[in-house]
């Protein structure tokens, strides 16, 4: 359902832009509700809880950005991807094993979090890195063979000019 919606969203004017700013505050406001205990006050919080909580809002808004960059087709979403992987497993680890310990109500809320945000970044890697390229422009398939061949073969000039050329067009701005 989100990715049905993020397509009608890439086809509204400034569709892209708008996700672009949409997504980028969503990831500050996760950086921003880490900082803050995601609303839990701090008497209720153990000093490991804070630090745990602090860094998984990071991890989730890094997780975000890699969201970003793929459906832009970025090349860091093959580093940031990974990355955001690796540390909301180790922060899932680290929050399922304080809720078997402590067993309180932000560990519980903590690890939900994270193991819904890790169960999607996984998907998210699964998919081939042309997925969101066939998904958005479903509609120009001459783009998207174009993509295709740059990314297979960057040194072809011809390839590039013909990239170059789809990329006129879908803007509209073709002669």
């Amino acid at each position: 359902m989100a990715f049905s919606l993020l397509r009608v969203a890439w086809h509204i004017p400034f569709g892209p832009v708008l996700f672009f700013i949409f997504s980028t505050i969503w990831a500050m406001l996760y950086v921003l509700a880490a900082l803050f205990r995601f609303g839990y006050p701090a008497a209720q919080l153990r000093a490991n809880q804070y630090i745990s909580g602090m860094f998984s809002g990071v991890a989730i808004a890094l997780w975000i950005l890699a969201l970003l960059y793929d459906s832009l087709q970025l090349p860091a979403a093959a580093f940031v991807l990974p990355l955001c992987l690796i540390l909301l497993m180790l922060f899932s680890i680290n929050a399922l094993s304080g809720l078997i310990r402590h067993r309180n109500v932000f560990a519980r809320d903590l690890f939900i979090r994270l193991l819904v945000y890790t169960t999607a970044g996984m998907v998210l890697y699964a998919l081939p890195r042309t997925f969101s390229l066939e998904l958005f422009y479903s509609d120009r398939p001459e783009y998207i063979k174009a993509v295709k061949h740059v990314q297979e073969n960057p040194e072809d000039t011809a390839g590039i000019r013909q990239l170059n050329e789809e990329m006129l067009r879908s803007d509209g701005y073709s002669r």
